[in-house]
């Protein structure tokens, strides 16, 4: 069973409400023993361990009294790791770091002609005379087009 510790606290000390007390007893019934253990203990502490008198308080007292009032409070003046400036500072540092990786690392190209990044290479030729091929350069295409070859047969017909 989980006791609220400041609930179990104000109980031994005898600071709750009797209304309170007595919920509290009948619901945790079987704490009446510790009760009375601390209080045994209570009675004992202070019967054996009472503050000793100082011999001379007022010395004690004075010497305090003086250390306090030659030093001056103590101001924070260490910074912090973590303060709102450097934070700051950290991120726009972390942000032009992003950005240069960014434009360095990753290719851009100005998209004016798209066939800038295409690349062909003829590796092999034949030529036939009875075959004619004419090349129309439009927008955005080249168009490459074959006169004269034979008709393929309809079982490998490459239009559907």
């Amino acid at each position: 069973m989980k006791i609220s510790e400041q609930k179990y606290t104000a109980w031994l000390d005898g600071l709750m409400r009797p209304d309170e007390a007595k919920n509290f007893e009948n619901a945790h019934g079987s704490l009446e023993i510790e009760k009375s253990e601390f209080l045994k203990l209570k009675s004992l502490l202070k019967q054996f361990y009472s503050a000793r008198p100082l011999k001379n308080p007022e010395f004690f007292n004075s010497q305090i009294l003086l250390k306090i009032q030659e030093s001056p409070p103590a101001k924070l003046t260490g910074r912090t790791w973590l303060g709102i400036p450097r934070l700051a500072w950290s991120g726009l540092i972390v942000l032009a770091v992003g950005f240069s990786c960014f434009f360095a690392l990753i290719p851009h190209n100005n998209g004016s002609d798209p066939r800038t990044g295409y690349v062909a290479e003829v590796l092999k030729t034949r030529t036939d005379p009875k075959i004619k091929a004419t090349v129309d350069n439009q927008k955005n295409m080249t168009i490459i087009q074959l006169e004269g070859l034979d008709k393929l047969p309809a079982d490998q017909d490459l239009s559907h």
